[in-house]
């Protein structure tokens, strides 16, 4: 039996495979293919819904994904 605080800790990889293949799938259909790590890195942040800060350009190319390069590029909401 595996160790409850380990599955716990490591979210079932499924649905990152499919956001990740529907990622592949979209950038294939534009003609703009892009490393396979950053659709790793792309797939998570789609999965949760968060912003990605980076300098690589080929991020804006993915439906849906919030990107910026700048803390200008984002609107910071404070909870009170």
């Amino acid at each position: 039996m595996p160790d409850k605080d380990l599955v716990d800790l490591c979210p079932p990889i499924e649905p990152y495979q499919v956001t990740k293949n529907r990622v592949y799938y979209g950038l294939r259909k534009k003609g703009n293919p892009i490393p396979t790590n950053d659709m790793w890195i792309a797939a998570t942040a789609l999965q949760y819904n968060l912003a990605l800060f980076s300098y690589d350009k080929h991020f804006q190319a993915i439906d849906g994904l919030k990107t910026g390069s700048g803390i200008a590029d984002f609107k910071i909401v404070r909870s009170e």
